[in-house]
C-alpha cells in the first residue's frame, strides 16, 4: 500500500507496483483493524463488497459471485445472520462479518491488522480459531497481526517480531520466542514457559524494565 523507500515489494514473483488496482485486489485482500461501514447494510450486501475487485463495466454480477458469496457466509458461520443490518448484530459478530468480505474476495494472501482487537476471550479465540480453518481448509496465506505474544505463538506458524519497523527475528515460535526477545522488543521482565496444553511458548511478564 506503500511505496518503498528502496528495494521493491514482490507478490507471486511480481513487484506490487506493477499490477493494477483490481488485479493486485484479486491477488492480496487486507482487513484493517478498525473497518468501517454504513450500519444499515445488512451482512449479506457488506460480504458482497469483497467481489468488487471482479466486477467491471463489461462483467456484473455473475453466479460465480453469488457461489463465493454464499461459501464465505457458510465458512464463516453467519450465513444465517445474513440479512440482519449491522447495528443489529453485537461487537464481535460484527467483527465477525468483516472476515467474509476478505474471504469472498478470494485472494491467495489475505492479510488481518489486529481482527482480535476490542474482543472478550471467547470472541478472540472464536476469530482466530476461524482464521486458521480458513488457512487450513481454503489455502490462503494469512498475514497477521497480533500485540498478545502467547495467542501469536499458539497460532502463527511462521513469527516476524518488530521493532521500531525493523524485523529482529523471524522464524516458528519456538525457536524464536525466548525472555531476551521479549526484554528487547517490550522492555519486561519476563519468564518463558512451554505452554501445558499446546506446547507452545508462553510468555509471563514480570514486571517493566523501564
Amino acid at each position: 500500500m506503500l511505496t518503498p523507500d528502496s528495494g521493491s515489494i514482490q507478490l507471486a514473483g511480481r513487484d506490487v507496483a506493477s499490477f493494477a488496482a483490481a488485479d493486485y485486489a484479486r491477488q492480496f485482500a487486507f482487513l484493517a483493524q478498525t473497518p468501517v461501514a454504513p450500519d444499515e447494510l445488512t451482512i449479506f450486501q457488506l460480504v458482497k463488497l469483497g467481489r468488487y475487485a471482479h466486477q467491471s463495466f463489461l462483467k456484473e454480477w455473475s453466479v460465480e459471485d453469488s457461489v463465493q458469496v454464499e461459501k464465505a457466509l457458510r465458512a464463516t458461520g453467519i450465513y444465517d445472520l445474513q440479512e440482519r443490518k449491522l447495528n443489529e448484530i453485537s461487537g464481535g459478530q460484527k467483527q465477525r462479518a468483516w472476515i467474509p468480505v476478505v474471504l469472498a474476495q478470494d485472494a491467495d494472501t489475505i492479510a488481518l491488522d489486529e481482527p482480535i482487537n476490542h474482543l472478550d476471550m471467547s470472541y478472540q479465540l472464536e476469530c482466530l480459531n476461524l482464521i486458521r480453518q480458513i488457512n487450513r481448509d481454503f489455502g490462503k496465506t494469512i498475514l497477521l497481526v497480533l500485540h498478545d505474544i502467547n495467542l501469536a505463538a499458539r497460532y502463527g506458524d511462521h513469527i516476524f517480531a518488530l521493532k521500531d519497523g525493523q524485523i529482529i527475528a523471524q522464524g516458528a515460535p519456538a525457536e524464536i520466542i525466548n525472555s531476551e526477545l521479549i526484554e528487547n522488543i517490550f522492555q519486561v521482565k519476563n519468564h518463558i514457559i512451554q505452554d501445558p496444553v499446546f506446547k507452545t511458548p508462553l510468555c509471563i511478564p514480570i514486571a517493566p524494565l523501564r
